[in-house]
């Protein structure tokens, strides 16, 4: 009978012991929630871009983006005449096969800009 009323002690002192805590939940109250404001925020207003489109078009050889020189190998036929648009484009070029000329980068002329102002 020891045995089982000590049985009952031991078993009783380990069920309370690792029962949960009760603690009580926070009440809320009405100033804990957080109340909306409302602030005015302005419309952007469109405001039209008038620029001007200032530049020139320029054979970019080198495909660097900068009107500078740029250096090519020519590359003669076989009748010792440069290519055609070697010929158009620098006519004061010379040489022979595998030389290396550098030359300005030229204007390409008689081509219009055009740009608009979308809304």
């Amino acid at each position: 009978m020891k045995t089982k009323a000590l049985f009952i002690v031991f078993i009783t002192i380990v069920l309370v012991s690792c029962a949960p805590a009760l603690t009580p939940l926070p009440i809320s109250t009405a100033t804990d929630i957080p109340q909306p404001t409302a602030t005015f925020t302005p419309e952007p207003t469109f405001t039209p871009i008038v620029s001007t489109l200032n530049g020139v078009l320029f054979f970019d050889m080198n495909a660097d983006g900068l009107r500078d020189k740029a250096s090519f190998v020519l590359s003669l036929d076989l009748d010792g005449n440069l290519p055609f648009i070697v010929q158009q484009l620098f006519p004061e070029v010379t040489g022979k096969n595998g030389d290396i000329i550098s030359v300005d980068e030229p204007y390409l002329n008689g081509f219009k800009l055009c740009g608009c102002v979308r809304e």
